[in-house]
């Protein structure tokens, strides 16, 4: 007779799991009203009580995710009011954070709301493509100067749809998050230098 094998869980229970920066930077996106605050707070400074009303979700359930997106630094209360007796709080997206750090948090915002309202399957010319490149300092400039090149492009083709948008009987604009990413991957430099020890 065949034996069952089982996997054995060897770590200790009490252990905890280390978290990277990758993760500190997901935690808040974990509910889909989280990404729809964010995405407002980039905008402006708005209110619990005035996101609420925006998203049509109760005042606690808002307020509870707000207190979170403050807990993990995303968003940082910008003043207080008060209002028939109470203290209304207003909130903003950290602007303290490096520009990169901002970037990234509004593009997982973006991708996490096309993912759940299962936009990125939508259409078969949407497209996502990747590699992993090895580059030295000249290469990664270059990557870098096309990356700002194509970026110009998107504004050009943005420019000739809102004209031809300007024009159209009946315009049906569709919004596309579109753009070129590159950044280096966890450990490169340690083992190029340890390949030219």
């Amino acid at each position: 007779m065949a034996r069952e094998s089982q996997a054995v869980d060897v770590a200790p229970r009490n252990r905890r799991r280390r978290s990277g920066s990758g993760d500190r930077l997901l935690r808040p996106f974990s509910h889909p009203i989280r990404i729809e605050i964010i995405r407002i707070l980039r905008d402006r400074v708005a209110s619990p009580k005035e996101l609420a009303a925006e998203l049509g979700e109760t005042l606690s359930d808002v307020t509870y995710h707000v207190k979170c997106l403050e807990k993990a630094a995303c968003v940082e209360l910008t003043a207080t009011a008060k209002r028939r007796g109470a203290v209304e709080h207003y909130y903003r997206s950290r602007r303290s954070e490096g520009a990169a750090v901002l970037a990234w948090r509004g593009l997982i915002a973006e991708a996490a709301r096309a993912l759940n309202a299962g936009a990125l399957n939508a259409d078969d010319e949407q497209a996502l493509a990747w590699t992993t490149l090895e580059l030295d300092e000249q290469g990664r400039q270059e990557l870098a100067r096309r990356q700002a090149a194509w970026n110009e492009e998107l504004r050009r083709i943005e420019a000739e749809a809102t004209d031809r948008l300007g024009r159209a009987k009946e315009p049906s604009a569709m919004r596309l998050v579109a753009g070129t990413i590159a950044f280096e991957t966890p450990g490169t430099a340690a083992a190029a230098a340890s390949a030219t020890r």
